[in-house]
């Protein structure tokens, strides 16, 4: 498969990707503009049974940003492989998306949890 090929295939994922993108700059600037250093422990996770079963520094915040990041990243790269399937680029770039959106509502609630 040339890299022809591969660009035409890849334009309709293209949307999809956008999106993914876009959610994880959206993630990463709310999480940017609403945490501040400190030296106080912040709540990194919330569980229903146990409460507040992670502590850590506030700078941890930033690791589900910096996640979706690496995943859009990385799953571009596999959508332009080129011998991937037509199915597999699909699934790769609608998880792309389910991923996005459960990191950025996260990283509200671990936000929502701090304040």
């Amino acid at each position: 498969m040339s890299m022809s090929s591969i660009a035409t295939s890849f334009r309709g994922f293209i949307p999809l990707f956008l999106c993914s993108i876009v959610i994880a700059i959206g993630n990463a600037a709310i999480v940017f503009l609403r945490v501040e250093p400190s030296g106080v422990p912040v709540s990194l996770h919330y569980n229903v049974y146990y409460g507040i079963d992670l502590i850590g520094e506030w700078w941890r915040v930033y690791s589900m940003a910096a996640v979706g990041i690496a995943i859009v990243v990385l799953n571009i790269a596999i959508v332009l492989l080129p011998r991937i399937k037509q199915l597999t680029r699909m699934l790769v770039a609608v998880l792309t998306v389910a991923c996005q959106v459960v990191l950025l509502a996260s990283s509200i609630l671990v936000l929502r949890i701090n304040l």
